[in-house]
């Protein structure tokens, strides 16, 4: 399980690297956690980042990941290629959390739930797209999900030690240094609660649990130094990432249901439909059983509650912040297997769940491995971005309708530079691109508007090209009854803009699959639209 899990990971960990079209990866994040781990100096003892929107523990990781690799792997002198090398080094600490993942899971069912239910739950992490995907990626929020498993394992612990302290301590560890990669796994703490209950008298239940958020403290500021030493700072990026999440993601989430709702599609597509409501089901099972010894089921359960009813309220709501969801629903669908296996033996009927089992995680109905298959595919080939690239090279011109980023088509190096970079600098790229690459910026740049039909009336270009990443929540806010008052103007202007468009221009071709809903997986297969000029100008 453990090396197959390693291998799926390891297919397709180049995608989107820079190559030589481009000199910067295709996933937005990934630039600014290597960007802000240069900031890292291990040597020196200097583990603040200065910058706090994400934990500082994976950008010190990155950092000496990073660090290794250049002394054992030779100088490197162009600086892109270097690039290429540290986001590898990072995507390698991704995917063995994931792994550490599944190898965790695996141990941690294989004595509690017997063969069958420790294959089936250890097998669903393991092919789980969502983590497949993630664990190619040069981002926190694989890494956070493995901290998190470790805290839930050291928590169920407590139960069966002799004494309730050295569970919880570890408990504690993991839970800071979940925190320190993503701070709201801290929230993991509270998986301790029950099992403290019902496995210690009262008094050393508190003392246990004082210490356990004790040393999840220690070890958070251990790790993320910057929160005492810049305190105002460590706040100003922490109050921006809590308002951030509470007011929205501009249209991404727009006239989206709510979280509570959108995240069980979201568990659907990361880890599979079978499995995630076989999971919820064994879960509310194993709370119901009575026996002291599975007190920790339900500090579990304790802790996914709360941590989903924390992610329903955002605004925000990426598929990869219910990462941390997936080992409960593996112990849950993990429960259900054995019950209904041992049951099996007596009662035919009983063998329908785990046959529903072995169906999701195989991806029948959606989810497990091939979905898992199908994106790694897609990782493992060339990107469309640069596919169309390459196809449109001779082309007179091509125009955009909003600022180049990681979704542009790679028509020049700097194409996909973070946000972090002044619009005159992209501005100054985009204008050496060859073939001319057009954006209609008017004489005042901060009036630039995306979707603006201006770029169609006074010069337009021979092919005009957008993607999904541009269109999804336009779509989806032109097809509703009533469009919020912020984003009206927004759609407007593309019903105008599609309009001309239609009129003076074919669609030529559309590149990419009908790739997952789920906005961070679709980083992986968007879908182009490659429109061509059919009227003279």
């Amino acid at each position: 399980m453990i090396v197959g899990s390693l291998a799926l990971r390891l297919v397709g960990i180049g995608w989107g690297l820079p190559n030589e079209l481009r000199h910067w990866s295709l996933h937005p994040d990934e630039p600014i956690v290597l960007g802000y781990s240069t900031m890292v100096e291990p040597a020196k003892l200097d583990f603040d980042p200065d910058f706090y929107n994400y934990g500082t523990l994976p950008l010190t990781l990155n950092r000496m990941a990073s660090l290794v690799v250049g002394a054992y792997g030779g100088e490197i002198k162009d600086p892109y290629q270097a690039m290429r090398r540290d986001h590898l080094a990072g995507r390698w600490l991704s995917l063995l959390s994931g792994v550490g993942m599944v190898a965790a899971a695996g141990l941690f069912l294989w004595r509690r739930m017997g063969r069958v239910g420790a294959l089936l739950g250890a097998a669903a992490v393991a092919v789980s797209p969502g983590l497949v995907v993630h664990s190619r990626f040069q981002t926190v929020d694989v890494m956070a999900a493995l901290w998190v498993t470790l805290a839930l394992i050291w928590a169920a612990k407590a139960v069966e030690a002799e004494g309730a302290m050295k569970p919880a301590l570890f408990c504690g560890l993991f839970a800071g240094l979940a925190a320190s990669t993503k701070y709201s796994g801290v929230v993991v703490l509270a998986a301790l609660l029950p099992v403290l209950w019902v496995s210690t008298k009262r008094a050393d239940g508190v003392k246990a649990f004082a210490w356990a958020v004790g040393v999840a403290l220690l070890a958070f500021f251990l790790t993320t130094p910057g929160a005492l030493l810049h305190t105002d700072r460590f706040m100003r990026d922490f109050q921006y990432e809590m308002w951030h999440t509470s007011t929205g993601h501009g249209l991404v989430f727009a006239a989206t249901a709510p979280g509570a709702v959108y995240h069980l599609a979201n568990l659907f597509l990361g880890f599979g439909v079978f499995v995630s409501i076989l999971g919820l089901v064994g879960l509310v099972w194993g709370c119901r059983k009575p026996d002291p010894q599975q007190a920790w089921i339900i500090g579990f359960a304790l802790f996914a509650l709360i941590y989903y009813v924390l992610i329903a309220r955002a605004e925000v709501k990426f598929l990869r912040y219910c990462f941390p969801l997936i080992p409960v629903l593996a112990v849950g669908l993990a429960w259900l297997m054995r019950e209904a296996h041992v049951r099996s033996k007596t009662k035919t009927a009983w063998k329908l769940p785990v046959a529903l089992g072995f169906a999701g995680i195989a991806g029948i109905g959606g989810g497990g491995l091939a979905d898992s298959v199908q994106l790694t595919v897609v990782m493992a080939g060339e990107d469309v971005r640069d596919q169309v690239a390459r196809e449109l090279k001779g082309a007179q011109s091509v125009g955009l309708v909003s600022d180049p980023w990681f979704y542009t088509a790679s028509f020049y190096p700097e194409v996909g530079a973070p946000r972090g970079a002044s619009f005159e600098q992209r501005e100054q790229a985009r204008l050496a691109a060859v073939p001319p690459v057009l954006r209609y910026v008017p004489e005042d740049p901060s009036q630039r508007l995306d979707f603006d039909v201006r770029l169609l009336k006074e010069n337009p270009p021979e092919y005009v090209i957008f993607s999904s990443f541009e269109t999804e929540g336009l779509d989806r806010l032109a097809a509703a009854a009533t469009v919020p008052e912020a984003f009206q103007g927004q759609v407007s202007r593309y019903k105008e803009f599609m309009a001309a468009l239609q009129k003076d221009y074919g669609l030529m071709q559309v590149y990419g699959a009908n790739g997952p809903e789920a906005h961070d997986l679709m980083y992986v297969q968007p879908r182009i639209w490659v429109w061509k000029r059919s009227t003279n100008p």
